[in-house]
């Protein structure tokens, strides 16, 4: 009698940073210094001693693209604006302004950021499971994400006694800036980006696409504020259409 074997799937985890924006800012020194835009893989693997199959290189890749730090296209890696702003700032409140908002960047930070924001920080045990029941990390990997997730707080400088103060000002103000039209269309239902993509004498088209043959980009012109809620959901967009690439290109 023939028996069928099972195979047992490993549970993969949600996205989450398995380096901290500390070490990914130092990852990216290496592209900065290779010329800062479309250095290949090769390249950079090589000046930090790395094959470009490594668990680490892939890994730290990974989570510099998560915090916005850095662009994947096509095997070539470039710092983005964000990165530029740290690599290169203007001065020393533009680099702590951009480090805040790398922080800030990763979905899962986000998510936790509007938890813990002006509250006090779990230790890194109990960060650890609650990202295990509430933010679906797998357990073999949440004391590698909380660890991170404090490191990079830490490191932002928005860890003040414990308590989280993350981009508490810029939420207040983009929140501020969010129209009563918007607002009602969240109630209503409708969707938010109807108004917002509107085409107006100010704004002209909505949306231009770029397509250079090696990676494509799109800009959104808009004459209305951006809040909150439409930052979130344009960086979720992008970060479903990065995977989308990647399953492509696998």
């Amino acid at each position: 009698m023939e028996t069928e074997e099972k195979k047992e799937t490993k549970a993969r985890s949600r996205l989450y940073p398995r380096y901290d924006l500390e070490d990914s800012i130092k990852f990216i020194e290496s592209v900065s210094k290779l010329g800062g835009s479309r250095v290949s893989n090769e390249a950079v693997a090589a000046d930090l001693g790395k094959a470009v199959n490594n668990s680490t290189f892939i890994g730290r890749v990974s989570s510099s693209k998560q915090f916005g730090i850095l662009i994947q296209e096509s095997g070539k890696l470039s710092l983005s604006s964000i990165g530029k702003e740290i690599m290169f700032p203007r001065g020393d409140s533009e680099k702590s302004v951009a480090i805040k908002s790398a922080f800030s960047t990763p979905a899962l930070y986000r998510e936790l950021i509007d938890t813990f924001n002006g509250k006090t920080i779990p230790d890194q045990a109990a960060l650890g499971n609650r990202l295990v029941h509430d933010y679906g990390i797998e357990g073999a990997a949440k004391d590698s994400a909380a660890r991170n997730f404090i490191r990079s707080a830490q490191y932002a400088g928005v860890l003040q006694n414990g308590i989280l103060v993350a981009s508490a000002e810029n939420v207040n103000q983009e929140d501020d800036g969010e129209s009563s039209e918007s607002k009602a269309g969240k109630a209503t239902g409708s969707n938010p980006f109807d108004d917002f993509f509107k085409p107006t004498k100010q704004s002209g088209q909505p949306a231009i696409f770029n397509d250079s043959g090696s990676g494509w980009a799109l800009t959104i012109k808009s004459a209305k504020p951006l809040n909150s809620a439409t930052r979130t959901k344009l960086i979720e967009l992008s970060e479903l259409l990065e995977k989308v690439n990647e399953e492509n290109e696998a």
